[in-house]
């Protein structure tokens, strides 16, 4: 599990706390935290990260 107790990463309360309100939203952090980390590695991304993220907008709004 991404949030359990046996993970430890930057931000993790952070992203425990936004899990207990608003799970769209915590999935969306996560996913921008793993693309900002790629593109600093100079990563590819995957194109199924891309659209996750823009469906989580896209409902969002």
């Amino acid at each position: 599990m991404l949030l359990g107790l046996d993970r430890n990463w930057k931000d993790l309360d952070y992203a425990r706390k936004l899990s207990e309100k608003n799970l769209d939203a915590v999935v969306l952090y996560i996913i921008d935290l793993n693309i900002k980390e790629n593109v600093e590695k100079q990563k590819q991304i995957h194109p199924d990260s891309i659209y996750a993220r823009n469906e989580l907008l896209r409902e969002a709004n």
